[in-house]
């Protein structure tokens, strides 16, 4: 019963790319990764060692829409940069609100 059903997640593009910036952000980002996975939301996750360029580059080789910035300005205000890679608008969204806003667009 199962296997259609993880047949389609395995073909699914990512809708989000995680990507930690600076020393000590991949914690944060891999807790903020569950939560959006707990979502249904298929979501890839960087590493703090990656400069914000090269998250972009991967995130858009892997076919992702948007890019979620996870700083340490963002982590202390709960508020994340979420920049949609096609058009290049780039919003900051609560916690709270992130996995309905990526659903939404």
């Amino acid at each position: 019963m199962s296997l259609p059903q993880s047949a389609e997640l395995a073909i699914r593009k990512p809708d989000v790319y995680i990507a930690p910036l600076g020393a000590g952000m991949n914690r944060p980002a891999a807790r903020l990764a569950r939560e959006l996975r707990r979502h249904d939301l298929v979501t890839e996750l960087g590493d703090e060692t990656f400069r914000l360029k090269k998250s972009f580059e991967t995130a858009s080789k892997a076919g992702v829409r948007y890019v979620l910035i996870v700083g340490e300005n963002e982590v202390k205000s709960d508020t994340f940069a979420l920049k949609d890679i096609e058009s290049g608008e780039q919003v900051t969204v609560p916690r709270g609100e992130l996995a309905a806003k990526i659903k939404n667009k």
